[in-house]
């Protein structure tokens, strides 16, 4: 069996390939994968993390941090039908929404925000360990480059 294309559909949270001209789910028991972006960034898929809101052991999160904590990334597309002006006619459309999370060190999971407040919340630290990094660096934390230098200073500390 040669695979030739690969795709993670977020909207049944499953692996699924082309084989020729056939598309097929992937049934192996995987728990991990990624894809190799243009730039040559890898993008890491894991599964196996605590249970939290309506996602399980077997939803697959991508790994956007990692270090003595992980922040996980939750996609999920939500399905939807359009249909233009006086018309019968109906096209579905998905809408992908992305949620994050920290894991912690004792494996505790909990949802975060692209944000100070948020983050030093969920990792139990005080703002005034970071003001003078944040000063200097002045991060926006919606960046996703930014998100991660904060990151992994907080990390070090």
């Amino acid at each position: 069996m040669t695979i030739t294309q690969i795709r993670f559909n977020s909207y049944d949270n499953r692996i699924e390939f082309k084989e020729g001209k056939e598309e097929k789910v992937l049934t192996l028991p995987i728990v991990e994968f990624g894809f190799e972006e243009a730039a040559g960034n890898m993008r890491i898929f894991k599964k196996g993390f605590p249970a939290i809101d309506r996602q399980n052991d077997g939803t697959f999160y991508e790994i956007a941090f990692e270090g003595k904590f992980k922040l996980l990334k939750y996609f999920k597309a939500h399905k939807f039908d359009v249909s233009g002006y006086n018309s019968a006619t109906k096209t579905m459309k998905f809408d992908i929404n992305e949620t994050l999370y920290l894991l912690k060190s004792d494996n505790t999971i909990v949802k975060v925000k692209k944000d100070k407040k948020s983050l030093l919340e969920a990792l139990g630290k005080d703002e005034s360990a970071v003001k003078d990094w944040w000063s200097k660096e002045k991060p926006n934390l919606k960046n996703e480059t930014d998100l991660k230098a904060f990151l992994a200073y907080l990390d070090t500390l």
